[in-house]
């Protein structure tokens, strides 16, 4: 499990900041220590890479950037799969994680399952490949915790698929887990490229 929790505001004026700059679509929380401090409002935990706010946020390393999958063959327009693909870090720390579950816990946090991730030498070559026009090409994930078994596999894998629709599909198995597509796609692979190999700001 990863358990990444997320907290909520303390102060009031905060949250009314927060509720006033923020898009619907991110999640712009505070962690405890930073409740009192207007840098946690400029420089949210996470953001959704659909926010037409989220480039501000690239270069800011402290800030996840985050993209939800829709389902491969939606029964609605846009209908969301359940799962993220998350830009964490930047520079050589860098990384991509898949997850899946945002679940409310016991405890009162939140938290969500790591199917795999890729490292910064991966996640920008990635973004390069994709960028090249390669056709098609899989992306095997690492285990989250190497410590089980060093550079072992999750057995989730990125599919990309070129032309000019492209995609990325996230899969387990033979099950599509959920699809990103387009200028969305597009625009993820931008940021993963910048994130991966530019230096960013603490």
């Amino acid at each position: 499990m990863n358990r990444r929790s997320f907290f909520q505001a303390a102060a009031a004026s905060t949250a009314a900041v927060l509720a006033s700059g923020a898009s619907a679509d991110s999640h712009i929380m505070n962690a405890p220590g930073q409740a009192e401090s207007s840098p946690a409002v400029q420089n949210p935990l996470e953001v959704n890479i659909a926010d037409p706010g989220a480039p501000r946020c690239w270069r800011d390393r402290a800030t996840d950037v985050f993209v939800q999958l829709e389902e491969l063959h939606p029964g609605d327009p846009g209908q969301l799969s359940g799962t993220v693909l998350r830009i964490m870090e930047a520079g050589r720390y860098a990384s991509l994680q898949a997850e899946i579950g945002d679940v409310q816990q016991p405890y009162g946090g939140r938290a969500t399952h790591c199917l795999g991730y890729l490292g910064a030498g991966e996640l920008a070559q990635l973004a390069d490949d994709a960028e090249s026009g390669e056709a098609l090409f899989t992306r095997p994930l690492r285990e989250l915790y190497p410590c089980v078994l060093p550079n072992a596999l999750s057995g989730a894998r990125l599919i990309f698929v070129g032309g000019d629709r492209p995609e990325m599909q996230l899969c387990f198995g033979a099950h599509c887990l959920g699809v990103v597509r387009g200028q969305l796609l597009k625009t993820f692979l931008r940021c993963a490229r910048m994130r991966s190999t530019e230096a960013a700001r603490a």
